[in-house]
């Protein structure tokens, strides 16, 4: 899978996921590796964004570059 399919791939898994905001995300890929960089809300969003790029076919591996700009609490990791 080439470098653009694979990126049209992730986005099309983060369009899908009702969990994630794609307006403020970006997506680079390059042989397999992605990076998802922009912010979002909570770090619920931020770990459902990593999970659907993570499902998307021909992913080896995700480097996170997303901002949680709301109130980050670690105990509400469990909550998602």
């Amino acid at each position: 899978m080439g470098n653009r399919a694979l990126q049209r791939a992730v986005l099309d898994e983060l369009e899908w996921d009702p969990r994630v905001n794609t307006s403020r995300l970006t997506v680079a890929a390059r042989g397999g590796d992605v990076t998802v960089v922009g912010r979002v809300a909570t770090e619920c969003e931020r770990l459902a964004a990593l999970q659907a790029a993570f499902v998307a076919a021909g992913v080896r591996s995700v480097c996170d570059r997303i901002i949680v700009e709301g109130v980050v609490a670690a105990s509400l990791v469990g909550a998602c």
